[in-house]
């Protein structure tokens, strides 16, 4: 990745005349060339103009804003960004252990045990909760 150095300068406000130029946008045009050219025989890159607002103070308690245009170039640094990155190999996360699986339910670490232990002939105490339903309904 190529780094960059900007440079901003302001737009010109005023026409250059020269020698074929006619007209009032004519000079303006060759005003902003001149500039351009001359920025570019330096190496510099045109990248955009842009209108930003500038306060001024227009008296002793007053301010106006006042917007200015400018133009951005830029050039490369002869640096890439990637010269101070250096990039290390990171170890590897310890792993947790095994999870085992029960062979009866196919559940790991042991879910559902309780299940299994019923399903393999074991008895179990009545549920205490149904028999008191029962109950309830005969009165």
């Amino acid at each position: 990745m190529t780094t960059y150095e900007y440079k901003v300068v302001p737009a010109p406000r005023k026409g250059v005349k020269d020698k074929g130029i006619k007209g009032v946008e004519g000079r303006f045009a060759n005003g902003l060339e001149q500039v351009l050219c001359e920025h570019g025989a330096d190496g510099w890159e045109y990248l955009r103009s842009d209108t930003l607002p500038s306060d001024e103070r227009s008296g002793i308690a007053t301010s106006v804003t006042t917007w200015r245009t400018v133009l951005v170039f830029r050039r490369p640094t002869g640096t890439t960004g990637d010269a101070e990155f250096e990039p290390r190999l990171i170890e590897a996360a310890p792993t947790a252990p095994e999870a085992t699986e029960h062979a009866d339910t196919g559940d790991i670490d042991g879910e559902g045990v309780a299940e299994t232990e019923t399903a393999a002939g074991e008895e179990t105490a009545p549920d205490m909760d149904a028999a008191s339903d029962d109950k309830q309904k005969d009165v």
